[in-house]
């Protein structure tokens, strides 16, 4: 009897250890998880219309990967308002986020319209531009299907390494790091594979 009873007493502690060791219970179907993301590449642009690029990405935990993105609406527009929605391609899933940035720094001649700020360096090759950004995850494929999470800038910036104002072509490095969490849906059968 008191070797039953000491069996019953190991496994609720081990059942309560792995709730409190986890944050999760019997069939939980999310898992939050700490990530940093870090990109880094080339863009090109004719006027606001992104045509070439490499954007190179890193999402500690899940591997790494190549950015796609488009201009997306901004949720508080204004004229330094950047928004982007951003697919990242891992060999086999993807992850989506919107982008919602701010340039809050930069170098060269007044922003056109806004006469009483200085402004973005278009077309000055060299200028640096620096953002505040706040990454919305929106889902994704494989193992990132139904993911939810926010991460927020570190470091984010650009600078133009090409222009052209007749053609209003322009190329840019970016770098940006930034911190959050996410949230996957648990399904049978997950990998972390790449």
């Amino acid at each position: 009897m008191r070797f039953s009873r000491l069996v019953g007493f190991l496994v609720v502690v081990a059942v309560a250890f792995g709730i409190a060791s986890t944050g999760s219970a019997f069939g939980s179907d999310s898992e939050s998880r700490h990530i940093v993301v870090s990109d880094h590449g080339f863009e090109s642009f004719v006027g606001t219309a992104n045509v070439a690029g490499v954007v190179r990405a890193s999402v500690t935990g899940f591997g790494r990967g190549v950015e796609t993105s488009t201009l997306a609406p901004c949720p508080h527009p204004s004229p330094l308002a950047i928004c982007i929605d951003v697919v990242l391609h891992f060999r086999h899933d993807t992850l989506h986020w919107h982008d919602d940035g701010l340039l809050v720094a930069w170098t060269g001649p007044p922003f056109p319209g806004l006469v009483h700020l200085p402004g973005p360096p278009f077309p000055n090759v060299g200028a640096v531009n620096r953002f505040s950004d706040v990454l919305t995850i929106t889902g994704g494929t494989g193992r990132f299907a139904g993911a939810t999470g926010q991460l927020a800038s570190k470091q984010s910036w650009s600078r133009i390494v090409e222009s052209d104002p007749v053609t209003g072509f322009v190329k840019k490095r970016v770098q940006s790091v930034t911190v959050g969490s996410i949230t996957l849906q648990q399904r049978a059968g997950d990998s972390d594979n790449d």
